[in-house]
């Protein structure tokens, strides 16, 4: 018959090893800021997307961060291991602010008709 204290700390150590670390901003999620390349559909034969640059067009979408804030961490991390920071415009506020209410009030006209 196992020892079942001796089961259990190795299920322990396992587990350990795979947790990730206090300190780790993204919460050990590397997988999901991995870069994802187009489906083979949108590729030619080269293996070059096909899909035009938004910035072609003029056109780059803005990104409201908010001061301080997890969240808005992890989608610049994102941003730049998947070399995509040169294809948005950032705006930073502080919450409780000014500026935040009058972002809400502006964002919330396109939403809420």
């Amino acid at each position: 018959m196992k020892n079942p204290a001796s089961q259990n700390s190795k299920r322990t150590s396992d587990r350990a090893t795979t947790l990730p670390k206090a300190d780790e901003e993204t919460g050990g999620a590397t997988g999901a800021l991995a870069v994802q390349h187009p489906p083979p559909s949108l590729q030619d034969s080269s293996g070059q997307s096909d899909v035009p640059h938004p910035g072609a067009c003029g056109f780059k979408p803005v990104i409201y961060l908010k001061a301080g804030c997890p969240y808005c961490f992890k989608l610049r991390l994102a941003l730049l291991e998947a070399g995509l920071m040169d294809r948005v415009a950032f705006q930073e506020f502080d919450a409780d602010t000014q500026e935040e209410r009058r972002i809400r009030t502006e964002l919330s006209q396109h939403f809420f008709p």
